[in-house]
């Protein structure tokens, strides 16, 4: 079996790549108000890799219209 290095960290980054994961946590962790203004169905996980100058300590961006 394979070391694996930061679990808790993969298990994250592999249930945040599923559409379903995003949304359930957005609805239930934001604001309703603000929740209701995002196009569900356009919510894609974006990666931060692509992302130059980004000086934030993340490892997740979520992207959608509203």
């Amino acid at each position: 079996m394979d070391n694996i290095n930061n679990p808790h960290d993969k298990f994250f980054k592999q249930a945040f790549a599923r559409k379903n994961v995003i949304r359930e946590f957005l609805e239930l962790h934001m604001p309703i108000d603000i929740f209701n203004t995002i196009d569900i169905i356009t919510l894609k996980p974006v990666s931060t890799e692509f992302i130059i100058g980004l000086t934030l300590n993340t490892n997740l961006f979520v992207e959608c219209a509203f």
